[in-house]
């Protein structure tokens, strides 16, 4: 729903991903910690490799401040929330030099884009004064889209998921619940930025859907992920705005997380989780779902479990954390998507954090997909179970 810190939604989202960590402590030696496959990929040299390296030596360390968007290549925009989240203070963060500096501030907003995966074209999304605006982090500008009247009694009593639509430029997803007695019902609408036009749903019995994607090639929206239900994949037609059709395809037993749309539309891309598999130490694997064949492709497949997944559909350039359970860590690795395959595989150098509960990583690319950030939420041995560590570097991709 509404969560105005971006430090408040990593403690809220590692709640997965402590359970997966945590459960190494009881796996034997003997398991298996990277795949045969990706061994090899690690290993392979031909003249698409990749490389990459750490920027000046710098350790940005910046507890307070989460990565939201690359400015150009030495300077990124982040944000610090403060205040029980009413004061939202936005910086100018330079990895060379490690100097942060701040440059405006966006005071009693509600803050939908609270990931930098959701900010799209340098934009984030808040709500002030019964209005919704776009805020352009880059020239520190606010602009109003909607307004919120048809839709403030519900957001005041179940808030809201807003967020872009990925794979385009011009559609905000806007999901609102309602409630009848016992009977609950969600309503979509999409929001043309553009026109201002809005397609509403009738009211309908559905997931808390979130994290739309738009598809060029079928004119059509995919959706997965909701309010802990993310077992299918849907499509949705503005065509045909009070349907929803599930793709059959897709298996019950499976989880469908981190989605990402190729640039052309054609392909998604998503982590899996087996639910067949043990809770405390769930399989996953990255596929690949042809939206024409409506068929899926494995990718990438470990023997423990993916947690993060960032892809760039305009260079095909993809980074995902997964979990290593012997050593209780969890590491990032970056490649290249290629057909059915993710090549020239490389691992994001984890810097010695010492003895820890759990960790997991999150990143942000640029553009152009020759800078990222690289943030490891992470907890030590002794730290009380409310303590939130963060670590935060930034990396060049070399192609």
């Amino acid at each position: 729903m509404n969560i105005k810190s971006y430090k408040k939604f990593i403690i809220i989202s590692m709640g997965i991903f402590v359970i997966l960590i945590l459960s190494a402590c009881n796996n034997s030696k003997n398991d298996i910690i990277i795949s045969d496959n990706i061994k090899e990929e690690f290993k392979k040299q031909d003249k698409d490799n990749l490389s990459i390296s750490k920027i000046n030596n710098s350790n940005l360390g910046y507890v307070n401040i989460g990565p939201y968007c690359w400015k150009d290549d030495e300077n990124f925009v982040g944000m610090h929330s403060h205040d029980n989240y009413e004061i939202n203070d936005i910086y100018n963060v330079n990895v060379k030099t490690s100097k942060a500096t701040k440059v405006d501030t966006l005071e009693d907003v509600t803050i939908f884009t609270y990931m930098n995966y959701e900010v799209k074209n340098n934009k984030l999304i808040y709500s002030k004064n019964n209005k919704l605006w776009i805020y352009d982090l880059i020239n520190n500008k606010s602009k109003e889209i909607w307004d919120l009247t048809e839709v403030q009694d519900e957001m005041s009593k179940y808030g809201a998921n807003i967020s872009f639509v990925k794979g385009s430029d011009k559609y905000i997803s806007i999901v609102t619940i309602k409630k009848y007695g016992k009977e609950e019902f969600k309503n979509i609408r999409m929001l043309d930025i553009n026109t201002g036009k809005v397609v509403k749903s009738n009211d309908m019995k559905i997931p808390l859907f979130k994290s739309f994607m738009y598809s060029k090639e079928k004119d059509a929206f995919y959706v997965s992920k909701g309010e802990n239900i993310y077992e299918y994949i849907y499509e949705y037609n503005l065509s045909n705005p009070n349907e929803i059709k599930k793709i059959e395809n897709t298996r019950k037993d499976y989880m469908y997380d981190c989605m990402e749309i190729s640039d052309d539309g054609k392909y998604i891309y998503s982590i899996v989780y087996d639910k067949k598999t043990n809770k405390k130490h769930r399989k996953s694997k990255i596929v690949k779902y042809d939206i024409l064949k409506n068929k899926f492709t494995t990718i990438s497949d470990e023997n423990s479990g993916y947690l993060f997944l960032e892809f760039n559909p305009k260079t095909n350039i993809i980074i995902y954390t997964y979990v290593d359970n012997e050593h209780k860590k969890a590491y990032t690795c970056i490649g290249r998507v290629k057909g059915n395959k993710i090549e020239n595989t490389k691992r994001v150098p984890l810097e010695d954090i010492g003895e820890v509960k759990w960790n997991t990583a999150l990143t942000m690319m640029n553009e152009k997909s020759t800078r990222f950030t690289y943030m490891v939420p992470y907890q030590k041995i002794n730290d009380k179970d409310d303590t939130l560590r963060l670590l935060l570097n930034a990396y060049e991709i070399k192609k």
